[in-house]
């Protein structure tokens, strides 16, 4: 599992990191994945199957500039996180047994 910085565009999940990076190493190797955010108050934890995007990444790069004031760096690689499940869930006492919820997609 490994918190980072994403955005979500048409029913898949997109981030970016470090072409020489142990992760990518990883993810070429073994495509199932989990992300998390890196806020456990407000948790949201997605498993899939990840790819590396090619091609025309500036709709993209428009959409994480847009959440995150900066575009995807151009030297790292993006990849697209496919889910198979999705959990989200408020962590406090008063709403955790209330707010969790679990959401399937195709496959899972």
């Amino acid at each position: 599992a490994m918190p980072v910085w994403a955005i979500e565009h048409e029913g898949a999940v997109y981030f970016s990191t470090g072409e020489d990076t142990v992760k990518v190493r990883n993810l070429e190797a073994r495509p199932e994945c989990v992300l998390t955010t890196d806020d456990a108050d407000l948790a949201v934890i997605v498993e899939g199957t990840v790819a590396r995007v090619e091609g025309d990444l500036e709709a993209l790069s428009e959409r994480y500039h847009e959440k995150y004031g900066m575009h995807f760096p151009p030297d790292s690689p993006v990849f697209r996180v496919t889910p198979r499940k999705v959990f989200g869930f408020i962590e406090s006492p008063a709403e955790f047994g209330r707010t969790a919820t679990r959401w399937l997609f195709d496959g899972a």
